[in-house]
């Protein structure tokens, strides 16, 4: 079996289990590889690309792309600090060092083929890579010095059980919508109510409010098996350059904190999702819901990181730039008050507030509000 970095021994049954979150081709080599010579009959997948492969020789050189011979794509011309590499994609690495320089360049980036392409952003303080070894990424891209960018789920950097947790969370969020149309029901006229009350009906019993739930999850800090993305700039500018701090492990309040010069620039990946793989919190919300934090943070959903596919949306990011803004810029951002809003103007969290620690279990321990 191979030895490298992230690969696991799988069978051919795992392949056609759909749950397992393979990709569908079985040995995709890059064109641009060199060695890819016969060994073991053994069945191996990259846990955190889904690919699978069988009787590849560990003397193969580059199997997702040697990164010297991937021919460019013109958002290459872009790139003055190298590439991340996924597989069988380069993504251009750009130091900006204003907020107009980046927002031409998206510009730029929007226009596809005379068409407008959809683009979504998030914002890190920090970079995460997957670090693995020299060998695996002589082996994965023949060089040695690669870098993968790692945007593992929150899910699954914590090992939780999801279906266990979205039971218990949708459950949950019947509770309150339960409570909430009690609510309505004494505040709204007669001709509202009966609209109101039917959509509610309809959206109780459609799959729309699993896929509504697993949005919302992830915005009030629940672990996920996606990655919060914005469709507004602005926004994920505000998370590149603030960082979450809890002062207490279970304290159920929290604060966003400016990030001060440090060893490495925050990054803004500019994503390209596509539909199927995305949850847009405004097409689920119900109308009786209240305005809450996905609102404010004009919040999409990702959601494909979980399985053998792990590390599923690093092979969704179109460029990486890597800001080097000044202090006047960063002050123009928004700030933490207008992407969560207080508990006075947020019902939901203030229920999630009240409920923590009445629950039998730890599934709200990551829920925060602002301090």
């Amino acid at each position: 079996m191979l030895r490298f970095d992230g690969f696991r021994a799988i069978t051919p049954g795992d392949v056609a289990e759909v749950g397992n979150n393979f990709e569908r081709n079985v040995n995709e080599f890059s064109p641009f590889s060199t060695a890819v010579l016969a060994g073991p009959d053994d069945w191996v997948v990259d846990s955190f690309f889904g690919q699978v492969y069988t009787g590849v020789s560990e003397c193969s050189r580059g199997i997702y792309g040697t990164t010297t011979e991937i021919s460019d794509y013109p958002e290459d011309r872009l790139a003055n600090l190298g590439h991340l590499r996924v597989p069988f994609r380069k993504v251009p690495r750009v130091a900006v060092k204003s907020k107009s320089d980046l927002s031409a360049i998206v510009d730029s980036l929007r226009l596809v083929n005379g068409t407008h392409l959809e683009l979504l952003f998030r914002g890190q303080h920090t970079e995460y890579t997957l670090n693995r070894s020299e060998e695996t990424r002589v082996f994965l891209y023949g060089d040695e010095r690669a870098v993968e960018p790692s945007l593992l789920a929150s899910a699954v950097r914590s090992a939780v059980d999801m279906d266990e947790f979205m039971l218990e969370w949708t459950f949950l969020l019947k509770i309150y919508f339960a409570r909430h149309m009690d609510q309505l029901s004494d505040t709204l006229r007669n001709s509202e109510r009966a609209d109101i009350f039917r959509e509610h009906e309809r959206f109780q019993w459609s799959f729309v409010q699993e896929l509504f739930s697993l949005a919302l999850a992830q915005h009030y800090g629940l672990p996920s098996v996606g990655l919060d993305l914005s469709s507004e700039l602005d926004i994920a500018l505000f998370f590149a350059f603030n960082r979450f701090v809890r002062e207490e492990k279970r304290s159920p309040f929290a604060r966003y904190e400016r990030v001060h010069a440090a060893k490495t620039l925050p990054v803004l990946y500019v994503i390209a999702c596509q539909d199927r793989f995305q949850l847009d919190y405004r097409r689920l919300k119900p109308r009786s819901f209240h305005t809450a934090r996905p609102d404010a943070q004009r919040a999409r959903f990702m959601h494909s990181g979980w399985g053998w596919n792990r590390n599923y949306a690093a092979k969704r990011i179109l460029v990486a730039f890597y800001l080097d803004f000044s202090r006047s810029e960063v002050d123009s951002l928004p700030k933490a008050d207008d992407l969560f809003p207080h508990l006075e103007a947020d019902p939901f969290a203030r229920f999630l507030l009240e409920t923590r620690d009445s629950l039998p279990n730890n599934i709200l321990d990551p829920f925060y509000a602002l301090q």
